[in-house]
C-alpha cells in the first residue's frame, strides 16, 4: 500500500495462487528448477544472500566462487543452526550447510554465540574455566536451539536476536542467562500442557475410532502447543492437532474466536494435505509435510475434528501407524569401542536423512540400573558373559 516493493522468502509448501510481490523465493514454488527443496528458511535466505553477493561481484569482475565464500565464512554458522532447528534433513546441500557451520561456530567469534555455548553447557574445568565444548548436530539441536526458540516461545523473540548481534562480552553473557532462565520456564510450561493433554487424551480420545488426535484449550501457550503436539505423536505414534484460545477470550467464550493450532503427523499422512481437506472450516493453515500450522474458529473445532479424521481414516493404513524400530546392524560386545564411536563422528552431521547410527546387541543381561541426571536418564551396565558394557 505504501509502494514499498516486498521480497518473500519462504521454505514451506506453496499454495495455488502465490502473494502479489516483487519475487517470492521458495524452492517449493510448482515453477521452481532448483535442484533441492529442502532448504530450511535460514537456507533460502542464504542462497538470497549469494545471489545478490554474486551480482555485486560480477560488476566488479570478480569470480564467483570468491562471493559465496564470503557469505558462507559469514553466515554458514547462523544458517546451520537454522537448519538443525527446523529439524531439515541434513543431507545433500543442508549436510554442507551444517558441515561448514559447525566449523564455524567451533570457532566462533560471536560474543552472543559464545556467550550462549558457555551458559548452555555449565561445564567447567578444574582451573574454573568453561571446558571447550564439541559441537556437534545435536548440540545444536539439544543446546542452542530450544534457548533461541524460548523466547519467541514464551517472551520476546527480540531477547534473542539482541543477543546474535551483540558485539560485547558482558551484554552478551547476560543475554545467554537471561534465554536460559526463558527456556526453564519453557520446560516447565511445556510439562503442564503436555500432562493436561495426556489426561484429556486418557478420558475423551476413542483409538478404536479416530487416528488424528485434535485437541483444544483456552490456557494453552501457543508458542508451546507445537512441541507438546510433537510429543504426543510420538507417545501414541498418531498425528495430532493442538489447538490454543489464548488470548482470544476476555472472560467469556465465543463461538467466532479464532484459535491457533498447532500440528504434527506421520509419514502416510500429509499434514498440509489433510488441512486443504478441511480448507473451508480454517481460516488460514501452512506447513510441511509432517508439521503444520493453522488457524480456526472455536465453533468449527468439532467439524474440524470429523472431517480431518475422515481424511486420516482414507489416506492411513494401519501399516503407517505400526511402531516400528529400525537399527543399522548386529554388533557384539566387544565391537562397540570408543574407537568405533570415534569412527562415527566422521559421519556428522546426523540428524533428519542421517540419524545417528543404530545397533543391535542380542543375548546380553543387564546387570545393574542406575539414574542418573536426577532420575532423567538412565545408565545400564550389560554382560554377554565375557564382556560388560
Amino acid at each position: 500500500a505504501l509502494g514499498i516493493d516486498i521480497v518473500i522468502t519462504d521454505h514451506h509448501e506453496c499454495r495455488e495462487e502465490l502473494p502479489a510481490a516483487a519475487a517470492v523465493v521458495n524452492p517449493h514454488r510448482p515453477d521452481c528448477s532448483y535442484p533441492f527443496p529442502d532448504l530450511a528458511g535460514a537456507g533460502v535466505v542464504f542462497k538470497l544472500l549469494c545471489a545478490c553477493e554474486i551480482a555485486e561481484a560480477r560488476e566488479r569482475g570478480e569470480a564467483v566462487i570468491a562471493a559465496v565464500r564470503r557469505v558462507c565464512l559469514e553466515y554458514a554458522d547462523l544458517v546451520a543452526i537454522g537448519t538443525v532447528a527446523d529439524v531439515m534433513p541434513l543431507k545433500d546441500e543442508n549436510r554442507l550447510l551444517v558441515l561448514m557451520g559447525i566449523r564455524l561456530i567451533s570457532e566462533t567469534k560471536r560474543p552472543g554465540l559464545a556467550a550462549l555455548i558457555e551458559a548452555s553447557s555449565g561445564a567447567r574445568g578444574g582451573s574454573g574455566q568453561a571446558r571447550k565444548r564439541k559441537i556437534t548436530s545435536n548440540y545444536i539441536g539439544y543446546g542452542i536451539a530450544p534457548r533461541l526458540n524460548a523466547a519467541g516461545r514464551i517472551s520476546d523473540a527480540t531477547t534473542a536476536v539482541r543477543l546474535l548481534l551483540s558485539d560485547k562480552d558482558d551484554e552478551a553473557a547476560t543475554l545467554a542467562r537471561e534465554l536460559c532462565e526463558i527456556n526453564t520456564q519453557r520446560q516447565i510450561e511445556e510439562n503442564r500442557i503436555a500432562e493436561q493433554a495426556y489426561r484429556k487424551i486418557e478420558r475423551e480420545f476413542d483409538f478404536s475410532r479416530d487416528k488424528v488426535i485434535v485437541l483444544e484449550d483456552d490456557g494453552w501457550q501457543q508458542g508451546i502447543i507445537g512441541i507438546v503436539s510433537s510429543r504426543i505423536t510420538e507417545r501414541y505414534g498418531l498425528p495430532s492437532v493442538l489447538i490454543s484460545f489464548d488470548g482470544s477470550t476476555r472472560g467469556y467464550s465465543s463461538g467466532d474466536d479464532a484459535g491457533k493450532g498447532s500440528g504434527r503427523s506421520v509419514k502416510g499422512m500429509n499434514l498440509v494435505e489433510a488441512l486443504k481437506y478441511c480448507e473451508d472450516l480454517l481460516i488460514k493453515y501452512g506447513g510441511h509435510e509432517l508439521a503444520a500450522g493453522l488457524t480456526i474458529e472455536r465453533a468449527k473445532v468439532p467439524g474440524f475434528r470429523r472431517r480431518i479424521n475422515e481424511y486420516a481414516a482414507e489416506n492411513l493404513s494401519e501399516e503407517d501407524l505400526a511402531v516400528r524400530l529400525e537399527a543399522d546392524c548386529v554388533l557384539s560386545l566387544p565391537d562397540l569401542t570408543l574407537g568405533l564411536a570415534s569412527e562415527l563422528y566422521h559421519l556428522e552431521p546426523y540428524g533428519v536423512g542421517n540419524p545417528v547410527p543404530t545397533f543391535i546387541v542380542y543375548d546380553v543381561q543387564i546387570a545393574r540400573i542406575m539414574h542418573i541426571s536426577s532420575g532423567r536418564h538412565t545408565k545400564l551396565l550389560v554382560s554377554d558373559g565375557d564382556t560388560s558394557l
